[in-house]
């Protein structure tokens, strides 16, 4: 038991002292954790653990086993709305399996067969986890990574200069520059822009790097007219450079998409 805690917080401490993505974490840390929470299972069945965190365990427990079937669905609802269509199978599939051991823990709760429950509620989680671990993650972090254009950044961006990405997560991002140019970077020099705020920076500003993702091209070109700029196609984003901006022309935005662009 020393030996799964220590493995658990030298594990988080030297993962956050590395700089470790969030996701980084699960892997590592997952064998103690589960191993833990089979132990505190055993002593809870063994009167080994105090009245009230029995007691606390067990309506743990009950809940955990009532709520896991709707674990399956909500990843589900997630994948679709988020985009991750191809990932809706994954959803489909652990909320099938989830909901499966959880219909059998749920049996066993009206009869108090605690031993049972807590068995089909572990199974549960860790059917869930291991599949977020090993397959739902994975696919979204090769899909969403910031990898590929921070190594461009890495190579073309003066720390001196501005960057704006549109409507792109800035901490995947983060994470691949280099610690020299992140570390000069500032909220003024870094930013996602909505339409308005795109509008109000998108200008002819030397030094000035503007990252589009391709997905929101039709979207900006439906607002403010820059096709004929020049710009560089690196992977699925397009890379335009302060440079080589001119005046643009920008369409009125109708008031009632003001507060839908904002988001």
């Amino acid at each position: 038991r020393i030996l799964l805690w220590c493995w658990l917080i030298i594990g988080i401490l030297f993962l956050s002292a590395a700089k470790a993505k969030l996701a980084s974490y699960c892997l590592p840390l997952f064998p103690p954790i589960a191993l833990l929470v089979a132990d505190l299972r055993d002593r809870g069945l063994n009167g080994e653990l105090h009245p009230t965190a029995w007691t606390f365990q067990r309506y743990l427990a009950a809940t955990l086993t009532l709520l896991a079937p709707l674990a399956g669905p909500l990843i589900w609802i997630l994948a679709i709305s988020q985009g991750f269509a191809p990932y809706s199978t994954f959803g489909l599939a652990v909320g099938l399996i989830v909901t499966i051991i959880s219909a059998a823990a749920i049996r066993h709760l009206v009869h108090h067969d605690w031993e049972r429950i807590f068995t089909g509620g572990i199974l549960s989680i860790a059917t869930l986890s291991i599949g977020t671990i090993l397959v739902f993650l994975p696919l979204v972090a090769e899909q969403h990574s910031g990898r590929i254009l921070a190594a461009y950044l890495n190579e073309h961006f003066s720390p001196d200069g501005e960057l704006i990405l549109f409507r792109e997560r800035i901490g995947s991002v983060l994470f691949y520059l280099k610690p020299e140019i992140r570390h000069k970077l500032t909220t003024s020099q870094m930013q996602t822009n909505t339409i308005r705020k795109f509008i109000e920076t998108f200008s002819a500003k030397e030094h000035q790097l503007v990252v589009i993702p391709e997905r929101e091209v039709p979207l900006i070109l439906h607002y403010v007219e820059f096709s004929h700029l020049p710009y560089e196609s690196h992977d699925r984003y397009r890379i335009y450079r302060g440079t080589g901006f001119v005046p643009l022309h920008v369409r009125r935005i109708p008031p009632a998409q003001v507060g839908i662009m904002a988001n």
